[in-house]
């Protein structure tokens, strides 16, 4: 759930690029753990969604909202297929 809401904000430019992404403010807004909003984090520097820079913290990375829609659409068509592979 964390993981898709920020995933919507950004694609939708909610959150702009190069916005921090700070774990303190997500995990109080969702009432959850550090946890969790760290798995979300990983999971969208993994997507090409976030930067994390060392001992500064994660931000959105600099792709158009546009673009990062694209890439998201790719990857849903990719993926299962790489899955269905594994």
């Amino acid at each position: 759930m964390i993981a898709d809401t920020l995933r919507d904000a950004i694609c939708n430019g909610e959150i702009g690029p190069g916005a921090p992404l700070k774990q303190d403010e997500i995990a109080a807004e969702f009432s959850v753990s550090h946890t969790p909003v760290r798995e979300a984090l990983k999971l969208h520097v993994s997507e090409g969604l976030a930067i994390l820079h060392h001992n500064l913290g994660c931000f959105v990375s600099d792709l158009s909202s546009v673009v990062a829609r694209e890439l998201m659409e790719f990857r849903a068509l990719i993926e299962p297929r790489v899955a269905g592979w594994a």
